[in-house]
């Protein structure tokens, strides 16, 4: 028997061992992505994690499962027309919820710079989806779990630094990286770069 200290998992998912499109794991690669644990606007308890990278398809898309049975009850596949040959794959969610902590938002970046909003406000699962918020552009991945905090006017600001530290030739990538916030109040255009204010940093201090 079992001791008192032992953990077991209560499931698990895997991709198939070869590209197989019909199989509903097919798009889950190396997910390093911390799952958030929620509950939906139907009360039912999910596990929502960003597929991870280097699936077969290269595709970004998020994961919604039963937290009790680990069976799928959605995934939405985002930058569906994505062109060239940078692969992609979501990252870590973070969810915004109401007072009963059910999900009314997720947002998640994906390895070609793209912040990505989810509407989970319906009680049916056909209704959820996915837009894009911003683009950082290619060459600065998000590869961090956001940050949401409240605006002052408003809506919420995301914020996420971009960068990516998982292969050896990241170590050697000198590409300007950023770190971003972006307003989202709940209009539905896309945010531009070039409409953003730009910050610098004109003092350092070493704090001991």
């Amino acid at each position: 028997s079992a001791g008192d200290n032992d953990v077991e998992a209560l499931w698990e998912v895997s991709p198939p061992i070869t590209n197989t499109p019909s199989n509903d794991w097919n798009n889950l690669g190396y997910s390093y992505s911390k799952a958030v644990v929620a509950r939906t606007q139907g009360n039912k308890w999910v596990a929502i994690f960003g597929n991870g990278y280097g699936s077969h398809s290269g595709k970004a898309s998020l994961y919604v499962v039963d937290l009790t049975t680990g069976d799928l009850i959605k995934e939405i596949v985002v930058d569906k027309n994505a062109t060239g040959t940078a692969e992609s794959g979501l990252s870590s969610p973070q969810v915004l919820v109401n007072a009963q902590f059910q999900i009314e938002k997720i947002y998640a970046g994906d390895l070609r710079g793209n912040l990505w909003k989810f509407d989970f406000s319906s009680n049916d699962s056909n209704d959820w989806s996915g837009s894009k918020l911003f683009e950082a552009g290619v060459d600065q991945p998000i590869t961090t779990q956001p940050l949401i905090v409240e605006h002052p006017k408003g809506g919420y600001l995301i914020e996420f630094g971009t960068g990516k530290l998982n292969e050896v030739s990241d170590k050697f990538d000198k590409k300007l990286q950023a770190f971003y916030a972006i307003w989202d109040n709940d209009n539905s255009k896309k945010k531009k770069k070039s409409k953003l204010l730009a910050q610098s940093i004109t003092e350092e201090k070493l704090i001991n």
